[in-house]
């Protein structure tokens, strides 16, 4: 019962890459969708190792406290866990924007990925780590309603988020393209 919640929750993302692709693939010109998947996947490296493996190592000890009922309890840690997942992140992010273009760079360029290709994916890469913060917070505070049994918020929460998701992609992606996408 609480599971299905669960499993509809975490394929929310991944629609958003959907969406994002299909955007894309009325853009002119080639490269689009390309250029958006490897500037999401590099900017899932800090949610992977910073926010997600966080908000896993938090989860036991507020489902302990939310068993004992201590919800003040559940509250600091909750504040705690999403100040310091963003305190973590934001220079993160802020560090991605700066080296864009060498990081993109330096995983990327070799063989078909061009010097062009890259100058086209690192302000892509930019944008995508404008919510590098957000993302992360959002990963520590579903767990807390998870922790709570309470699945069904952050599906309700989550789809509406995409439902802005899918707006925000129809208004940006005319005049930003890629990094219109990105933004959303």
């Amino acid at each position: 019962k609480l599971l299905i919640p669960i499993v509809f929750t975490i394929s929310l993302p991944y629609l958003d890459m959907y969406v994002n692709r299909y955007f894309a693939t009325y853009l002119p010109g080639d490269g689009a969708v390309a250029s958006l998947n490897y500037a999401n996947r590099l900017m899932q490296l800090p949610l992977g190792i910073l926010a997600q493996a966080s908000a896993i190592v938090i989860f036991p000890f507020i489902a302990s406290q939310a068993a004992r009922q201590d919800m003040d309890g559940l509250k600091r840690s909750l504040n705690m866990s999403v100040r310091t997942i963003v305190a973590m992140t934001l220079p993160a992010s802020v560090l991605m924007i700066a080296l864009a273009e060498p990081i993109v760079r330096l995983i990327y360029q070799r063989g078909d990925f061009l010097p062009s290709d890259t100058k086209h994916t690192a302000p892509i890469l930019v944008c995508y780590c404008l919510g590098i913060a957000a993302w992360s917070a959002q990963s520590v505070l579903a767990r807390g309603f998870y922790a709570l049994q309470d699945t069904k918020r952050p599906m309700i929460t989550g789809s509406i988020v995409t439902v802005f998701f899918i707006a925000l992609n129809a208004l940006l992606v005319g005049p930003f393209q890629e990094q219109g996408l990105a933004m959303a």
